[in-house]
């Protein structure tokens, strides 16, 4: 089962690369598709998203354990993403009071 991670925010991957030491040579997959199996994969362009996690691992999506395209965590890495890219991760007591005041939405039958 796929995992959330606590924080995650998003930047196109033109912004990920100024990273002198981006792993291009993975490729970076996105799906053609609804991410279907059988849809092929292409390649990331400038334009697409990636999330950058709280632990500083960087996914094709929101998940933590899923579609790892970097997950080797230097301090040049670090300093990058807050340096460069601006990423700060609340405080934990700000992530728990955005998650606290979350409400579910239903959808009343028509």
């Amino acid at each position: 089962m796929a995992t959330l991670g606590r924080y995650c925010k998003a930047y196109p991957v033109k912004s990920l690369r100024a990273f002198p030491n981006w792993p291009d040579k993975t490729g970076g997959l996105r799906r053609t598709d609804s991410g279907s199996p059988e849809s092929e994969p292409k390649p990331l362009s400038d334009d697409d998203y990636l999330f950058v996690h709280d632990n500083f691992i960087v996914t094709n999506g929101i998940f933590i354990d899923q579609n790892i395209i970097l997950d080797e965590v230097s301090p040049e890495w670090r300093l990058f993403c807050e340096q460069s890219l601006g990423f700060v991760v609340p405080p934990t007591d700000e992530i728990a009071s955005h998650e606290a005041t979350e409400t579910s939405v239903s959808i009343p039958n028509s």
